[in-house]
């Protein structure tokens, strides 16, 4: 079998919840023996044939989501995918998110060919353009009722389908690589948060809570990994307060460093803000964080409720309220036992459910059914 795998992430190197995703979905179909072909960014060819071996990569340009303007690239990013899966032979298309699954259902109609679309995320409930967040949601309605299987990551996104008349879907869960993000004895000093840094990230919650955590902890060291448009008001804020000695930025460090961030980490952050794309959303750094035996404190948005309740890993905290961000904080940071205790769980719970090998496997399945 032939698969084609669209994506708007950068398929190497690994960047972005996404494009991590799209990475074990790749070693899952290559593991069984499947013929694969990628359509995605890519920035550099750098140890990519030894990670992937003999894989066709048609890459669309060093391009990449963390950008000013990213509507009008997506735009791009769409009329190159159209084309590259114009004049190519497959027996199956495994479409990312909305930007690689509008060019995808398109050929999918045109050519009779089955579409796996993975809506992982509302993507575009995160633009802060009108246009792009209004009906952008309807296209992405339309590209999940449209394709042969529509594959989301949780109970809470299912439900969501199914109010939208999307009934055709697979819940396939993010993961982690537990192997390489595991727990290790070392000294644990910061309050860490990884990934993006836009303005649905809620990353302006951090020095506002942090301005309160410091005076019953004046050691407290905020680690902020990660790249985005908010950075610069992020780092402006941080001054303002006068907390720039409490804070660490360390812009974006390869996926592959992360475990070494979190080992040093005694709190992980989740602070999205409440919208359409956050709801949805199940992030993939809480897993990581759990991998990490890590706590972790997370707003109380459908997808992150549903993580803390399975996994009992975390704390809740009020969505867009620093006040209740900070009390959730100083709470493990005054527990070690309970910081130890939703450690262990989390570390429980993803080995068990959230194995990216074993998860990806799933979509390998579902593929096998289609063709």
């Amino acid at each position: 079998m032939h698969v084609i795998i669209v994506s708007h992430d950068t398929f190497w190197p690994l960047k972005g919840g996404g494009g991590i995703r799209v990475y074990w979905v790749a070693k899952a179909f290559i593991k069984r023996k499947y013929r694969v072909s990628v359509i995605a960014p890519i920035l550099s060819y750098d140890s990519f044939e030894k990670e992937f071996g003999q894989i066709d990569m048609m890459s669309i340009g060093r391009l990449s989501r963390f950008i000013r303007f990213k509507e009008v690239v997506y735009l791009f990013m769409m009329i190159r995918m159209f084309i590259k899966l114009l004049f190519k032979k497959y027996d199956l298309i495994y479409a990312q998110n909305a930007v690689a699954g509008l060019p995808s259902i398109l050929i999918s109609k045109l050519k009779g060919i089955p579409l796996i679309y993975d809506m992982h995320d509302l993507l575009t409930g995160y633009s802060r353009n009108w246009f792009v967040h209004h009906l952008g949601m309807i296209m992405e309605k339309y590209i999940a009722r449209q394709s042969t299987v529509t594959v989301v990551t949780s109970k809470s996104s299912k439900r969501w389908c199914s109010r939208n008349g999307i009934d055709h879907t697979v819940i396939v869960a993010n993961g982690v690589d537990i192997e390489h993000f595991r727990p290790i004895k070392q000294n644990r000093k910061y309050i860490t948060f990884t990934g993006g840094m836009e303005v649905n990230d809620g990353m302006q919650l951090i020095p506002l809570a942090a301005k309160e955590i410091v005076k019953l902890y004046p050691d407290s060291v905020f680690m902020l990994v990660g790249e985005g448009k908010g950075v610069d008001q992020l780092v402006q804020l941080v001054k303002d307060l006068h907390l720039m000695h409490h804070f660490v930025f360390c812009g974006w460090i390869d996926h592959f460093e992360i475990p070494k961030v979190l080992a040093q980490s005694k709190v992980g952050l989740i602070t999205s803000l409440k919208g359409s794309a956050t709801d949805f959303s199940s992030p993939l750094r809480s897993y990581e964080y759990m991998a990490s035996e890590l706590p972790f404190v997370v707003p109380n948005l459908d997808g992150t409720l549903e993580q803390v309740e399975e996994s009992q890993a975390g704390i809740i905290f009020e969505s867009g309220n620093a006040e209740d961000l900070a009390r959730a904080v100083l709470k493990l940071l005054g527990d070690e036992q309970l910081c130890r205790s939703l450690g262990r769980n989390g570390r429980r719970y993803v080995t068990r459910f959230c194995n990216w090998a074993q998860n990806m496997e799933k979509i390998c399945d579902v593929s096998e059914t289609l063709v």
